[in-house]
């Protein structure tokens, strides 16, 4: 609700109001205010004198106001353009942590895709070393290399991509599997 100048100022709160929870707890809050207020009122105070040093330090002294505006009131452009400086260097504190909150995003969804990536070629090559061609054969040098005799199967099914028998077993006799 915004002012009402044609009416008049409600009359304030009485004793008792300010004795109860609710006015407590709203005095409380107020008193939280004016204090954080001036708090930020100090921090500007302080960061404008820190400023000043540092004008002072860098030009010798110079500078001075007679700036914003309409010409000629004293030391007031000085201090809005310092004022300015403040917001910019907020502002661009802001920009970087905003940036840098992006990066860590980013740097986190990356670490997710390489992830999946690696499961995806763990579940690829499983699959590439059961059934492509090129697996099966290194598969089979190496089985021959080794002294083991390969079982070939009479038909080319599953099986016989599947699982590759070192020597043969009984159960793979049982299957009629020849030796070569």
């Amino acid at each position: 609700m915004g002012a009402r100048p044609w009416l008049p100022a409600p009359p304030p709160p009485p004793r008792a109001f300010f004795q109860s929870k609710r006015g407590r707890s709203l005095a409380e809050t107020e008193e939280e205010e004016k204090r954080a207020k001036k708090e930020e009122e100090e921090e500007e105070e302080e960061e404008e004198e820190e400023e000043e040093e540092e004008e002072e330090e860098g030009r010798g002294g110079g500078g001075g106001g007679g700036g914003g505006g309409r010409g000629g009131k004293g030391g007031r452009g000085g201090r809005r353009r310092r004022k300015e400086e403040v917001r910019k260097r907020r502002r661009e504190e802001e920009e970087e942590e905003e940036e840098e909150e992006e990066e860590e995003e980013e740097e986190e969804e990356e670490e997710e895709e390489e992830e999946e990536r690696k499961r995806n070629h763990k579940v690829k090559t499983r699959w590439c070393q059961r059934y492509c061609r090129r697996h099966r054969e290194k598969a089979e040098r190496d089985r021959v290399r080794r002294g083991y005799e390969h079982v070939e199967r009479k038909d080319n099914s599953w099986q016989g991509l599947i699982s590759y028998a070192a020597k043969p077993n009984e159960s793979e006799m049982a299957f009629g599997a020849p030796l070569r």
